[in-house]
């Protein structure tokens, strides 16, 4: 057995090997893949007889039985046919699987493996038996094996990702199994990009994928979609820690400026939430101008809403919430708020501070305090005449040295 493949534990392999089979389910695809679109009663009524309609008609008939490899009974019925198709045509690799599933039935697992191979070895489309061996590596506790045989599937049947890429993910969710994962997506493989789509659905998975992703950027530090992809999880899922582990990779926090990202509006959002993520509801909304380092907000009359809103990792101790505008005054009839409270869960009570000329909000974390808090800016125009806008220079979150 390759030495990686015993970092896992067999029980965990076969876990993951059935999530695999559940994924290639038999009489829904390879087998149907084999019998769509033909007739083999049909073409059995003609002669010459054609082996690959003996073959298609008794992988329909398996497919009528429900057979899969849980309950391969009806494969022995259908040994005959699959021999005649042999006879007829060598090519005819699904039948060379329909037998290894008989011999299987019969308890005969060596030459049920043997024949598997034979077919894969044949032919690397045959999905019964490349299904099969992923199965039987998972069960040996060879996770090498299994990533391989998977890796190998897609590459010659892309088609096919839709199916394996969910269990895939499933997959990641194990312990142990980042080793494997960074092995099958070293090359880059096609489907990498359907792969960590799959896995932001997989909460259980997140904590893998994260691993994962930081030992394969390497010294990369520019975001990618796949990161900001797995942020929106992280924070959706409320691994908030998660979240900041992998966002400081890319926007390192500078406390001796403060707890917020950006609060100077100097750069671009590059992965919001942890740096400014931009809201608007078609009647409020917000946009950053990086060369005049401003924060635009608006809303037309009688609307408010939160425009923008950052994530931020607050430990216990003193802190100011602070904020100026880049202009003179607010418009007539307009305000902005700044909210902190709780992200997730919390009995932290929210924090609320209305700008009139700056803000200076002076606070405590305590140690029972939430850590993570959504710093929010609310742009109201309810009282306004007319659509109002204003500029915001500078929103930051300082620690204060407590006075004794």
């Amino acid at each position: 057995m390759p030495v990686a493949g015993s970092i896992l534990q067999p029980r965990v392999l076969l876990i993951w090997g059935v999530a695999l089979l559940a994924a290639v389910f038999l009489g829904a695809s390879a087998l149907g893949g084999v019998a769509k679109g033909s007739s083999p009663a049909l073409a059995l009524s003609v002669s010459p007889r054609n082996g690959f309609a003996y073959q298609n008609l008794a992988a329909q008939k398996l497919i009528l039985a429900g057979t899969n490899f849980q309950n391969g009974g009806a494969a022995a019925g259908q040994a005959a046919l699959a021999r005649e198709a042999l006879r007829r045509e060598p090519y005819a690799v699904t039948a060379i699987s329909i037998l290894a599933m008989a011999s299987e039935a019969r308890g005969d697992g060596r030459r049920a493996g043997e024949l598997f191979r034979m077919a894969n070895a044949f032919s690397k489309r045959e999905q019964i038996a490349n299904s099969w061996l992923i199965l039987d590596s998972s069960k040996s506790g060879d996770g090498a094996a299994a990533l391989r045989l998977v890796d190998e599937a897609l590459r010659v049947r892309p088609d096919q990702a839709t199916l394996y890429v969910p269990a895939l993910a499933q997959g990641l969710a194990q312990p142990g199994v980042v080793p494997f994962f960074r092995a099958a997506l070293a090359r880059n493989p096609d489907w990498s990009g359907q792969f960590w789509s799959a896995v932001t659905e997989v909460p259980a998975a997140l904590p893998n994928a994260v691993q994962l992703r930081e030992q394969m950027l390497g010294g990369t530090k520019e975001a990618g979609d796949i990161d900001r992809e797995l942020v929106l999880a992280l924070v959706k899922n409320e691994r908030f820690d998660l979240a900041m582990q992998l966002g400081r990779r890319f926007a390192p926090i500078d406390l001796s400026v403060g707890l917020v990202r950006n609060p100077g509006f100097a750069e671009e959002e590059t992965l919001p939430p942890l740096d400014w993520d931009l809201l608007s509801d078609g009647r409020t909304g917000a946009a950053l101008d990086p060369v005049a380092g401003v924060l635009e907000v608006s809303a037309e009359s009688g609307s408010s809403g939160v425009v923008a809103r950052q994530l931020v990792e607050v430990p216990p101790g003193d802190y100011a919430l602070l904020a100026k505008l880049a202009t003179a005054t607010l418009p007539s009839g307009s305000e902005l708020l700044f909210h902190l409270r709780c992200a997730g869960a919390g009995a932290t009570p929210p924090l609320l501070a209305r700008l009139e000329g700056e803000v200076d909000l002076r606070f405590t974390a305590e140690p029972d305090s939430c850590r993570y808090r959504w710093l929010e800016i609310e742009f109201s125009a309810i009282d306004a005449s007319s659509s109002a806008s204003a500029r915001l220079g500078d929103v930051r979150i300082s620690a204060q040295r407590r006075v004794r």
